[in-house]
């Protein structure tokens, strides 16, 4: 998991240094952005749905939340350095509760 993690942060780096490195060229269009994104919202809470969405999202590949396009790219790295491992603390305690549930049954018998 951790190999999972670290290839995720290069590969967000190297999208963020491909991404820096094209001064000469238009900027691409704005997408809109999301309700969780509005001003309403403290950066706090922007962040902690941010973290939210990639932790949901975390075992498929499809690319940045649309609840974490308010944040800077740093501020988004870091959300999704925190996402990643909410998941993976998830997937961990899942695996202690069907260990815990095994024992538990082999115990009975």
């Amino acid at each position: 998991m951790r190999i999972r993690t670290a290839v995720t942060a290069a590969a967000l780096l190297a999208g963020l240094a491909t991404g820096c490195s094209a001064a000469g060229e238009a900027a691409p269009a704005k997408s809109p952005k999301s309700p969780a994104a509005s001003p309403s919202l403290s950066k706090a809470e922007v962040t902690r749905q941010c973290i939210d969405a990639v932790a949901a999202q975390a075992s498929e590949d499809e690319g940045k939340p649309q609840e974490c396009e308010a944040l800077s790219d740093s501020e988004y790295l870091d959300a999704n350095f925190k996402g990643v491992q909410q998941h993976n603390k998830a997937g961990q305690d899942e695996l202690q509760r069907q260990i815990e549930e095994a024992r538990e049954s082999s115990d009975a018998n």
